[in-house]
């Protein structure tokens, strides 16, 4: 009860205290604007913070609408589409008012997921190209990688007021809630520089036993954009804990519950494989990106005999510096099941398995801008960069590291200004070090042409190549359930995807394709051990997001269709989907209305499981899992600045015979729970 008490405090103190620095920031940034606002009106040069790396000449049309859309709107949002050549593409901020109950990690990584059923858990998406390359080289941070804040997921802002974002969401029974608290907090120092914080906390206990997370993660940064000399700069903190229960210890106390208790038996009083275990995932980065352009002035008639100064770039040297150390921890106390881990190469009695990754990369980059060449109209960079790597593993308490350096060089060209297409290129290769040979190319190109007036068709197009050796800890790892030593050949993959988006009075639809080869497949297999497939894969997938709308009703659907040419090695469901269906109206001129029932589901198939041990999911052949219409209604309402919603989730639960809703095999999603939840803006 003390502890309960003590962990609804926490996130009690967390909102409090994020409104009161957000007010006292807020009065500090109305005083910075009153004492800057007669200088920034006299300043000739002009910024567009929406897109800081492709300032380059556009058409003067364009150059005004964007420049009067940015005087209305009051906030602008952007990434870096790239790390370490500093582009940067233009993002919705997240005030989204449809659909706001599904505005959370798990619902917004895919249709459907593979993890153990409670928020800030291990994750990984079923739909194989939802699933992108690791976000680091080190082995078990893939798990995680949905909660994992990088620099390429910042957003930097350019406000002309201070711009704050609360939001918390809670669901579950009581004491086992599932409590998520994000707050955002940015401002404008002067128009030039941007400075943010973000924070996020999930503390979810969990509907059945051992399962709780508490996943901690943010970042503070800066952004700077000058005639000259632009950076952004970041540190981003991640420290994830998750109890780990291996499953439920027997599927029929949610399949068939009167076959294994004839009194029935509760959720959380289901006995599971694992009591004692913990995971604890650590990852800390540090990021710097600065970039000097050389350019010239140019005069843009903006009004009849009204002229504004924009300058150009032409030529830009930039660098980058990212340093990145991620550390994981398993633990195991009291006495180990062996029934669920038949090998103790360590220790027999408990478990204490330690690894980390350190990585530090110096990229340098030149760039002559799209503006260099009046006729082509397209960019070119070049840029070299260097990675050292430690790898370390403790054996006994005993600390064992590996060390390596890898030179890579490689360029891009790119068009991204312009309104019929635009195209990038890019490639890169490994000359020096331990993963020489290691190349990646890939490309996109996307056009857009008007069918009507007030309708736009996009269609885009991207493919890649790429070869790369298995990472360190793949090779040779020991621990204390778990350990091989490998000699594992490259994997080289090859793929194209492509989509065509037309959206009309009625019918918004976006239909897309994908595929992919992959030769010498490296997978864990039903002994949750690494092993690569000798030959080729494929994955074929046909996609489509298709909304009817007539008068106030909705009908959204995602329907995904995966073909794996071994589905032993490679295991997919052939048909996921997601429909919503939903009324949504304008009440009394400010509050919007929606209510709603949206339904999830896959077919039948063996799905991947999970090792807690090394964070793992790995094939299984005895268990299917699927045919399972996961059904939750809502209502959802946006109040000026207020968005909030109430959900059911998993209404079906009682209604259908077998009870399937796992999400893998031993891993049972929530019986029905009501959810709730409120983000509220600030910016002004």
């Amino acid at each position: 009860m003390i502890l309960y008490f003590c962990n609804s405090m926490k996130k009690y103190f967390f909102i409090i205290g994020f409104i009161f620095i957000t007010c006292i920031s807020s009065f500090g940034q109305q005083r910075l604007k009153a004492n800057s606002s007669s200088s920034s009106n006299t300043e000739n040069s002009t910024i567009d913070f929406r897109n800081q790396d492709k300032n380059s000449e556009k058409e003067d049309d364009d150059y005004i609408k964007r420049k009067k859309k940015q005087k209305k709107s009051e906030i602008v949002a952007w990434h870096l589409s790239d790390e370490y050549l500093g582009f940067s593409d233009t993002i919705a901020v997240d005030t989204i008012i449809v659909n706001f109950q599904n505005n959370d990690p798990v619902l917004r990584f895919g249709i459907e997921n593979s993890y153990n059923g409670n928020l800030g858990s291990p994750i990984q998406s079923k739909i194989y190209f939802d699933n992108k390359e690791n976000k680091t080289d080190f082995l078990f941070s893939k798990s995680y990688d949905l909660y994992t804040i990088t620099p390429a997921e910042i957003k930097y802002y350019n406000t002309k007021t201070p711009f704050s974002l609360l939001t918390y969401r809670t669901g579950g029974a009581s004491y086992h809630e599932e409590d998520y608290l994000k707050g955002l907090f940015t401002f404008n120092v002067n128009k030039n520089l941007n400075i943010g914080l973000l924070a996020n906390f999930i503390y979810a206990r969990g509907t059945y036993s051992n399962q709780a997370s508490k996943l901690f993660n943010g970042a503070i940064w800066t952004a700077y954009d000058s005639k000259h000399y632009s950076c952004n700069g970041t540190i981003i903190l991640n420290h994830f804990n998750t109890q780990e229960n291996g499953g439920i210890a027997d599927i029929r106390f949610i399949t068939d519950p009167s076959a294994v208790s004839s009194a029935g038996i509760s959720a959380e009083n289901i006995p599971t494989n694992l009591t004692n275990a913990y995971n604890m995932y650590r990852n800390d980065i540090y990021y710097y990106h600065h970039k000097y352009r050389i350019g010239n002035d140019k005069e843009i008639e903006i009004l009849p005999d009204s002229f504004v100064t924009k300058f150009i770039p032409i030529l830009g040297i930039s660098h980058t510096i990212k340093f990145e150390h991620a550390r994981r921890r398993y633990y195991e106390d009291k006495t180990i099941n062996t029934d669920f881990y038949p090998h103790n190469y360590l220790n027999d009695i408990f478990t204490n398995d330690s690894s980390s990754y350190l990585s530090l990369k110096n990229n340098v980059a030149v760039t002559l801008e799209e503006a260099f060449n009046k006729k082509l109209k397209f960019g070119v960079s070049a840029f070299l960069q260097h990675e050292f790597q430690r790898h370390e593993l403790y054996i006994d308490t005993i600390p064992n590291h590996a060390f390596h350096n890898n030179l890579k060089v490689g360029g891009a060209i790119f068009k991204e200004d312009g309104s019929i297409f635009k195209y990038n290129v890019m490639g890169d290769v490994v000359v020096v070090g331990d993963r020489i040979g290691d190349f990646e190319i890939k490309g996109n190109f996307n056009t857009s042409f008007k069918i009507k007036n007030d309708t736009t068709m996009i269609i885009y197009i991207d493919a890649k190549a790429n070869n790369h050796k298995p990472t360190y800890f793949l090779r040779d790892y020991i621990s204390n359930h778990f350990k091989w030593r490998n000699d594992f050949k490259s994997t080289f993959k090859t793929g194209v995807s492509g989509y065509i988006k037309y959206p009309n009075k009625y019918v918004d639809f976006k239909i897309g394709v994908n595929f992919e080869n992959i030769t010498r497949y490296i997978y864990f297999n039903t002994e949750a051990l690494p092993q690569q497939h000798e030959g080729n894969i494929q994955v074929l997938s046909a996609n489509g997001h298709i909304n009817f709308h007539a008068w106030k009703f909705h009908l959204e659907n995602d329907i995904a269709y995966q073909l794996s040419s071994d589905k032993e090695v490679l295991p997919l469901p052939d048909v996921t989907l997601f429909s919503n269906f939903y009324y949504k109206d304008l009440f009394f001129k400010v509050l919007t209305f929606q209510i709603g029932a949206s339904v999830r589901y896959h077919t039948s198939y063996y799905a991947p499981t999970y090792m807690p041990a090394t964070g793992q999911f790995h094939n299984q052949n005895t268990t299917k899992i699927g045919n399972y219409p996961f059904l939750s209604a809502y209502v959802n309402c946006h109040l000026k600045k207020v968005r909030f919603f109430v959900q059911a989730h998993n209404l079906l639960e009682s209604a259908i015979k077998g009870k399937n809703y796992f999400s893998m095999p031993n891993y049972p999603l929530s019986p029905l729970t009501f959810r709730f939840g409120l983000s509220w803006a600030f910016y002004d």
